[in-house]
């Protein structure tokens, strides 16, 4: 699905991806700045996430990891409390459920 789902304001809609695979987004954030935390509408059921900062879109820091919640469409906070230009979320398939992804996402400063 369009990267443009996961932050188009509508938790109707996603950005996910479909079969026993991992897949990754970057968001560019227009500048550099420190991000406190990402608010997350998930498209996934307990799949496993990574999020990566970077200021130049080639060398990626690993910022958090976790799960997401069982809910699809729970909203999660996650501390990031890191410089960004980009940042880079790894959903990743959780062995059960094969759909996993973001509805909404966005980036407090």
């Amino acid at each position: 699905m369009l990267g443009e789902y996961s932050f188009d304001g509508d938790t109707d809609t996603a950005w996910y991806c479909e079969g026993k695979t991992d897949r990754d987004i970057v968001y560019e954030l227009g500048e550099t700045v420190t991000v406190k935390t990402a608010e997350i509408v998930w498209y996934a059921q307990s799949a496993p996430f990574e999020i990566y900062t970077s200021t130049d879109n080639a060398s990626f820091t690993l910022a958090a990891e976790g799960t997401s919640p069982e809910a699809v469409g729970t909203t999660h906070t996650v501390d990031i409390n890191k410089e960004a230009k980009y940042i880079k979320v790894v959903t990743k398939y959780n062995g059960v459920n094969y759909d996993h992804g973001i509805c909404e996402i966005s980036f407090s400063k």
